[in-house]
């Protein structure tokens, strides 16, 4: 059933995305823009996507036209489609809460998902990584770098491609359109990895949102903008920022994985500071907030640990060919993080923050030990075991999706995920931790 979604005007300063993008003129955002996204063409309709491990269902997605400042929303559809039309170039936005969840983890997304499209794309997938773009359009050196003017930057596939191609992805090597996921294929180790990526960026996000926004108090200092746009753009501009000087993410990932808890540390003391500065939020003691920050931090690399191998081991096992029996039991395994990282961790760190926030006197040191010991060893392979998922599930989540193809074979619903045995494959997932979730075939 086709939904009409609701148009009002955007009032200035009422969004955060408004402020910096619609200057409800036209002429200001289209002078000298490229041919292949020409203001003076408008799609029939735009159809547009959610995607982490699975899309995102019972979500109202937001769209704010960058030329003539008007906003509408509607609802995504059972497969966690929203459709709109009078696509025009625009900034589309989910402003996740509480029913908006991933269709094969069914986990709660903690961050907003967001994307500038313009004509003549009639469909897009907007996944974490494609979420980093509008950091990377504002970003003076980025523009120099690539010759782009700030208007032109606005919803730019040059800038899409530049944000992919910093975690070593490029539309030649995997055979597919970044954007609209034309040519992609789970079935692909390349896409494989990918999905992986997204995954991997979509949970820290959601662990550091979790983590971050207790902290930070709604004040005058933030006008009508909430608190966690203001933390969501802040948090992107930090990452992105790591993202540009390779130090998130070496682009082409090997076995031997560096500490990131440096690292995710930084973005958070980086995040907390700026946003702070923004609202005018009362200091918290260096001390304790250095250790809580540390703590998180860990926690995420253990995890991320475990994705990064994965991740690495499908880059290094694409041969530019399909091989089902390799990607979808690691597409399960990598959901399976998904399912911890969005849930049970980012639940876990937000009622830490909570209880850190509520009484500033708590023991915070033991706080984050008891943290840090539920997502480390034997807690957190258990945890891994205990989401249910199982391949058949995640098949049906991304063929919903239309990210594998029916004609291929339906996996069985057995939590105990079957891997090919690949030389140096079960190797690595014994590292990971990973040998008492998996069988052998």
């Amino acid at each position: 059933m086709r939904v009409t979604a609701t148009v009002q005007p955007i009032a200035v300063g009422t969004s955060l995305y408004s402020t910096h993008l619609c200057h409800c003129h036209r002429s200001l955002i289209c002078n000298d823009r490229p041919d292949e996204l020409s203001c003076s063409i408008t799609a029939a309709s735009v159809q547009v996507t959610s995607l982490t491990s699975g899309a995102l269902q019972d979500c109202q997605v937001a769209r704010f036209d960058l030329l003539d400042c008007m906003s509408s929303q509607s609802p995504t559809d059972a497969d966690g489609t929203v459709s709109f039309s009078n696509g025009t170039l625009a900034l589309y936005l989910v402003p996740t809460d509480e029913s908006c969840k991933d269709s094969t983890t069914s986990q709660y997304v903690r961050w907003f998902p967001s994307l500038v499209i313009g004509p003549p794309t009639t469909k897009a997938f907007i996944t974490a990584i494609s979420t980093l773009s509008l950091a990377a359009s504002r970003d003076p050196e980025v523009l120099d770098m690539l010759n782009l003017t700030a208007q032109e930057a606005i919803g730019s596939r040059t800038i899409l491609r530049y944000v992919f191609s910093k975690y070593g992805y490029d539309e030649a090597s995997m055979g597919m359109d970044l954007l609209t996921f034309d040519g992609a294929s789970i079935a692909r180790p390349a896409f494989t990895a990918f999905y992986g990526s997204n995954i991997q960026l979509a949970g820290v996000f959601s662990i550091l949102m979790a983590s971050l926004a207790p902290l930070l108090d709604e004040s005058p200092g933030m006008m009508a903008k909430t608190p966690h746009e203001v933390l969501m753009e802040e948090l992107s501009a930090v990452i992105f920022d790591k993202l540009k000087h390779n130090e998130l993410v070496k682009p082409h990932t090997t076995y031997i994985n560096t500490d990131d808890t440096t690292v995710i540390a930084g973005i958070m003391l980086s995040t907390y500071n700026r946003v702070a500065a923004i609202s005018g939020q009362p200091s918290i003691d260096a001390a304790k907030l250095t250790g809580y920050f540390q703590g998180i931090a860990q926690v995420v690399d253990k995890l991320d640990n475990r994705l990064r191998g994965m991740i690495a081991t499908a880059k290094l096992f694409d041969e530019d060919k399909d091989d089902f029996d390799f990607t979808m039991p690691m597409a399960t395994i990598m959901a399976m993080h998904d399912y911890v990282a969005q849930g049970a961790a980012a639940y876990a760190a937000r009622q830490l923050a909570v209880d850190f926030t509520v009484d500033p006197s708590v023991d915070l040191t033991a706080l984050v030990k008891q943290f840090k010991e539920e997502f480390s060893g034997h807690a957190l392979t258990s945890k891994f075991s205990s989401t249910g998922l199982t391949q058949l599930k995640v098949f049906k989540g991304l063929l919903s999706s239309g990210l594998v193809n029916a004609s291929l074979p339906t996996p069985d619903d057995n939590t105990i995920v079957k891997v090919p045995s690949k030389p140096g494959l079960l190797g690595l997932l014994g590292l990971l931790g990973l040998l008492g979730l998996i069988g052998i075939i």
